[in-house]
């Protein structure tokens, strides 16, 4: 189990880094900028609130219907999370402080 673990551990290193890039592309930062970064990670973090919300699902009674639109809205209030993060991105709030953002 420790080499699996560390596959998948490498492989959501490797997709965070591509997610990060693309983002970072797109509102015209660094990848290494904290932004991409940590934008790339939520958005990966939307596999383990599927993953999770499917395993709670999958020890009940309910129909493959009712898993599957009980795992998708979780996902969904998880990605409106993200959303609204990502519409941020690309306002010019980067780099601000406390000390130097508008009130």
């Amino acid at each position: 189990m420790p080499a699996l673990r560390s596959y998948q551990n490498d492989t959501l290193t490797g997709l965070t880094a591509v997610a990060a890039q693309a983002l970072a592309g797109r509102y015209g930062l660094s990848p290494d900028d904290p932004e991409p970064q940590i934008a790339a990670v939520a958005l990966l973090g939307l596999w383990h609130i599927h993953f999770r919300a499917l395993r709670r699902q999958l020890h009940g009674t309910a129909t493959p219907d009712q898993v599957e639109k009980a795992v998708s809205r979780d996902v969904e209030r998880a990605g409106e999370l993200i959303a609204a993060g990502l519409r941020t991105l690309g306002s010019g709030s980067r780099g601000r402080t406390a000390a130097t953002a508008p009130a």
